[in-house]
């Protein structure tokens, strides 16, 4: 059982990475000023931080769950 929750949150985990780096790699590769793009990464970075919290959240509480019964 404990493997399967590793197995699920580096699945997601690996998801919210190869997110990330697909947006970094649209921005980048977008034509568009210096400072729009360094703003454009910010706002992403902001996002993807943003999901990886809510992820944590949610797994801790899942986990939490899980350990009290």
């Amino acid at each position: 059982m404990e493997d399967g929750r590793k197995d699920l949150g580096m699945t997601g985990m690996a998801f919210l990475a190869g997110a990330a780096i697909g947006a970094a790699a649209g921005i980048l590769l977008a034509p568009q000023s210096g400072r729009k793009t360094r703003r454009l990464i910010q706002e992403k970075a902001d996002e993807v931080a943003e999901k990886v919290d809510e992820f944590k959240d949610v797994a801790e509480s899942k986990l939490s769950k899980i350990a009290h019964h």
